[in-house]
């Protein structure tokens, strides 16, 4: 319902003031009990659910734009977008506050260009409202633990961390191994090796012995069964395994996902901006009560999805090129053959069967020239000085 300027200056004045009344305030979808109540002031009614949708609009913006990567800033921020998910009540509460002129109270304009002005305007407040929060939901879905994209991002900063407080010494304990596994083979290079046996110095014997019972501080290994059994200090090959099997499997596919969640951001971003897009705003006219907070809302909305963008656009580089990085050369075994003499192994448990063809490569499993039996297993606690004899 609209009332114009027929009213004489009295009567104008009892309804601005009925119009500004606190029963008028109720907020928008209240149903009879707005329709029924008296007329209120279109323009005051209109700056007051501005505010309060801009100021939603704002917290939310405030919260999201903080955990999202800036231009110059990299992937050691991943921790910071991660933590985006504790924006979720402000994203909520924005999503849930509905601007609408036409559900309330009813309007008193003061001029039918005014009522024009201000409810073209309101709509499209109100259109704009369902791209945004279209973009948002995405965007909230992406840094937790709902989507696959969360836990990809959460999977890229675990492994970083990962990488840098355990690589060294996984390595380290890979090059001992196999330093060990050498110094053996060194040993029994010394014996001469016949068809059916095998004869060697004691003292080739001994430095054999020794180099397997440094080796069983990581495992216990028997030849002829050629089953490995982890100890305390090798427990570091099953976390290699899981996260080598996890790498190789899953990899390509976090690499895909991620290309499509930042062509995805890019299509809703696009639908932002533009001339049918937050650019709109800036038609709005100075005499709308709409003006002051819309005045930096396109801007606002080009820094969110440029902000954005740079995020994903990170994040699926930082992906791609651990593939030839020094998490993917490692987990994939490309820097174990180039630092030791081993053999990689393209299977599940990649390092555990990569030390346990090492062994079999190696350790004896014979008879010396006696007959007597000469089978080098890997046991914790055994001494092997008197082998051979």
């Amino acid at each position: 319902m609209k009332i114009t300027g027929s009213l004489k200056a009295a009567g104008i004045s009892a309804l601005l003031l009925l119009g500004l009344s606190s029963s008028a305030w109720a907020a928008p979808g209240g149903g009879k009990d707005d329709q029924n109540a008296a007329p209120v002031n279109a323009r005051i009614y209109a700056m007051e659910r501005s505010k309060e949708y801009f100021a939603a609009f704002d917290s939310a913006y405030n919260c999201v734009t903080k955990h999202l990567l800036k231009e110059g800033e990299d992937e050691k921020q991943f921790d910071k977008f991660i933590k985006m998910k504790d924006c979720k009540p402000q994203v909520e509460t924005f999503i849930n506050t509905r601007f609408s002129l036409v559900d309330g109270p009813k309007l008193l304009f003061g001029n039918e260009q005014e009522e024009k002005t201000i409810m073209a305007n309101a709509a499209l407040i109100s259109s704009y409202h369902l791209k945004l929060t279209g973009f948002f939901k995405q965007l909230m879905y992406a840094t937790g633990n709902d989507g696959m994209e969360g836990k990809i991002v959460i999977y890229a900063a675990d492994m970083d961390r990962w990488f840098k407080k355990y690589h060294d010494g996984d390595m380290a304990a890979m090059q001992d191994i196999d330093h060990q596994i050498d110094v053996y083979y060194q040993a029994k290079q010394r014996c001469k090796i016949a068809s059916d046996h095998i004869e060697c110095p004691k003292d080739a014997y001994r430095q054999m012995g020794k180099a397997l019972n440094k080796l069983s501080v990581y495992f216990e290994f028997l030849v002829k069964s050629t089953a490995l059994r982890i100890t305390a200090k090798g427990i570091f090959l099953y976390d290699l395994n899981q996260r080598s099997r996890n790498y190789v499997n899953h990899h390509g596919d976090f690499v895909r996902i991620i290309d499509s969640a930042r062509n995805n951001f890019k299509k809703r971003g696009q639908e932002l901006l533009g001339e049918k897009g937050a650019d709109l705003f800036y038609q709005i006219p100075k005499d709308s009560p709409f003006l002051k907070d819309t005045a930096k809302f396109p801007l606002k909305v080009n820094t969110l999805v440029s902000s954005c963008n740079y995020t994903f656009e990170l994040l699926h580089k930082y992906m791609v090129a651990m593939k030839d990085g020094p998490i993917g050369k490692f987990l994939s075994q490309k820097e174990l053959e180039e630092k030791t003499k081993m053999i990689a192994f393209d299977t599940d448990d990649r390092f555990t069967r990569t030390v346990r063809f090492s062994l079999l490569q190696h350790l004896l499993n014979t008879k010396d020239e006696k007959g007597n039996p000469v089978v080098h297993d890997v046991k914790s606690g055994n001494r092997f000085v008197e082998w051979g004899n």
